[in-house]
């Protein structure tokens, strides 16, 4: 059997699955469904330019640093700066200059010159994956189908996902 539905969602499924021979929810013997979970929070800038500077060739990361990574003594976390993905167009929308319209014909025509013309700098932190950071069911909330659907993320969160 595979569940695919992102972290949460599929934590969210499998600890909703319960019954007779699956008390604790589908899979979740052990407690560990939803645990372990590990959160990337990317941070960032972009700079546009008169000139190309993306040539969308190539397979996402050839450029990394990772001196920041787990493992560095007196450093909890880590992170990374890389060129990891692969640029889509539609990945402009949020990007645009804050004076270009959202939509119509200056839109198209900025997504079109500014595509291939920008530097996006990102920082990924990282949280530690602990037992503690996990997906929990909130039993008073329920989604469109009357499943328990306030998942909860992280330690201490009150935030409904």
């Amino acid at each position: 059997m595979v569940v695919s539905a992102c972290a949460i969602e599929s934590a969210r499924l499998l600890l909703n699955s319960k019954s007779r021979l699956f008390p604790d929810g589908l899979g979740n013997r052990h407690d560990q469904v939803g645990r372990n979970l590990q959160g990337h929070h990317y941070t960032g800038a972009i700079g546009f330019f008169d000139f190309d500077t993306y040539d969308d060739v190539g397979p996402g990361a050839s450029i990394a640093i990772s001196d920041y990574s787990h493992g560095t003594p007196g450093l909890r976390g880590g992170g990374i700066l890389a060129n990891e993905f692969i640029r889509l167009p539609i990945h402009m929308v949020d990007r645009l200059p804050g004076d270009i319209p959202r939509w119509g014909l200056k839109h198209k025509q900025a997504m079109r010159a500014f595509y291939k013309r920008n530097i996006v700098i990102m920082g990924r932190p990282s949280r530690f994956p602990t037992a503690e950071a996990r997906v929990t069911l909130d039993p008073t909330v329920r989604d469109q189908v009357g499943l328990a659907g306030g998942a909860h993320f992280g330690q201490r969160s009150s935030a409904h996902v």
